[in-house]
C-alpha cells in the first residue's frame, strides 16, 4: 500500500474591509451627456480610499481617490482611467462624517459630486 502525502493548509489572516457604497453623478462636458455610477468607500489606516473598476491593476478603466477627513471635512485628490485617454486627476472637497458624505469638484474636466451615508463605526 502506497502513502500519498497532502499538502496542509496553511492560515491565511484577512483584515476584513470595512466599505461602504456612494454615488458618483458626474455632469458631461462641453454639451456630453452627463453619468452616474456606484462606487465604494473603503476605510484604511490613512483615512479613506474611494474606489472603482480595475484600481488594483490600473491596466483597465479604474477610478482610485484618497480621503482626508480633518473635523468632518474632506479633501479628495486622485486619479481615474477611462477609455483611451489616458490617467486623469481627482480634486474634491466636502464633508464626511456620520450624517453622511457630500464632495464636490473635478474628475477630469467634469464637475462631480459625491454623496453616500457613512455606516463605518
Amino acid at each position: 500500500m502506497q502513502l500519498t502525502e497532502f499538502p496542509t493548509p496553511i492560515a491565511e489572516t484577512v483584515m476584513a474591509v470595512k466599505e461602504f457604497p456612494v454615488s458618483l453623478k458626474c455632469e458631461g462636458p462641453k454639451g456630453r451627456p452627463g453619468f452616474e455610477r456606484r462606487m465604494f468607500a473603503r476605510e484604511t489606516e490613512e483615512g479613506y480610499t474611494i474606489v472603482q473598476g480595475d484600481y488594483l491593476n490600473k491596466e483597465r478603466n479604474y477610478d482610485l481617490w484618497s480621503v482626508s477627513v480633518q473635523d468632518g471635512l474632506a479633501t479628495v485628490s486622485g486619479e481615474y482611467r477611462e477609455g483611451a485617454g489616458g490617467i486623469k486627476g481627482v480634486k474634491m472637497e466636502g464633508t464626511w462624517g456620520r450624517e453622511g458624505i457630500a464632495l464636490q469638484g473635478w474628475r477630469g474636466p467634469g464637475s462631480c459630486k459625491v454623496e453616500g451615508q457613512n455606516i463605518v463605526d
